[in-house]
């Protein structure tokens, strides 16, 4: 049974992490807070030496950021900002701290290190970053520092628009519609833009596959289809029989003149070949496919 450190776990894909592989691996859970096996300080490097030397895992596995896009860019170029601190030195002091007891680090990232420009296809691992906010930047440099310290030993993942059957804390994109078009309100949702929302429960099981085989370098695990946020919309209100009349559409210009110029980026799907390529096409699964397992989730839960 393999030693895993887990960082961030209690966020949405760490605490789904937590619960799926609890039993698979030898957890140890690192956090600020008393419940954590590990008290840990992601910003102060001894805080982080100290806890990986204690813990000796074999693998650590970085779910801990900064990811509310409007927060971040108010912190724009503040390196002293909790954005930059928990998203690029967090991870500078996680590498090293692997590099001294010989660990491996699978570092969790983001399809918000692109611009969101590329409209005729979805972002491959070898495209380059080009991150157009705070939070994208901070991520982009993450990966930078990652990959400085732990060179071909690294091991990147990018996830996008994770979502999730149950989760305590916020809400994400999917139980959003759930919740808004069960109380018979409109959704108003970006008709052209295109993302590839990804499955927690996929994620999960594509990271017990990276551990098991070691792996390094740069992995794109998402959705297997690409949609709009408005069809990601009238998706999930067929799947769950909610009024699709509910869904409005809106064009990706009128939403970002309403974050108020914090700019999203418009077309940021990622392409899962890699993944596919070494491991096969059995773990990630397309948005109606996860959308009706989500279901199933939660009826069986009821």
């Amino acid at each position: 049974m393999k030693r895993v450190l887990v960082t961030g776990y209690m966020g949405m894909v760490g605490n789904r992490f937590m619960e799926l592989m609890g039993t698979k691996y030898q957890i140890t859970s690192a956090g600020r807070t008393q419940g954590s096996d590990m008290i840990i300080e992601l910003t102060r490097e001894p805080s982080v030496l100290s806890a990986v030397q204690r813990a000796r895992p074999e693998v650590v596995v970085n779910f801990a950021a900064v990811t509310d896009v409007d927060a971040c860019e108010r912190e724009r170029e503040d390196e002293k900002g909790a954005a930059y601190k928990t998203n690029v030195l967090g991870p500078t002091y996680l590498a090293r701290a692997c590099k001294q007891v010989r660990a491996r680090l699978i570092h969790i990232s983001t399809d918000y290190v692109f611009a969101g420009d590329k409209q005729s296809s979805l972002y491959g691992e070898s495209d380059a970053p080009r991150p157009i906010n705070w939070y994208g930047t901070t991520k982009c440099l993450g990966e930078q520092a990652v990959l400085a310290e732990l060179g071909e030993a690294a091991c990147i993942v990018r996830i996008e628009v994770p979502f999730v059957a149950r989760f305590a804390g916020k809400k994400d994109l999917v139980r959003k519609i759930i919740e808004t078009l069960h109380a018979g309100k409109q959704f108003t949702a970006v008709s052209d833009n295109r993302m590839t929302p990804t499955f927690i429960d996929d994620i999960v099981a594509a990271l017990s596959v990276l551990i098991e085989h070691n792996s390094t370098g740069v992995y794109h695990v998402a959705g297997t289809s690409a949609h709009s946020t408005y069809e990601v919309a009238q998706l999930v209100a067929k799947t769950f029989r909610l009024d699709e009349r509910l869904v409005i559409s809106q064009t990706h210009e009128e939403f970002q003149r309403s974050r108020a110029g914090v700019l999203r980026p418009q077309y940021s799907g990622l392409a899962t070949r890699r993944f596919a390529a070494e491991f096969g096409a059995g773990i990630l699964h397309t948005m109606p496919e996860n959308l009706q397992t989500m279901k199933q989730q939660l009826e069986a839960a009821a």
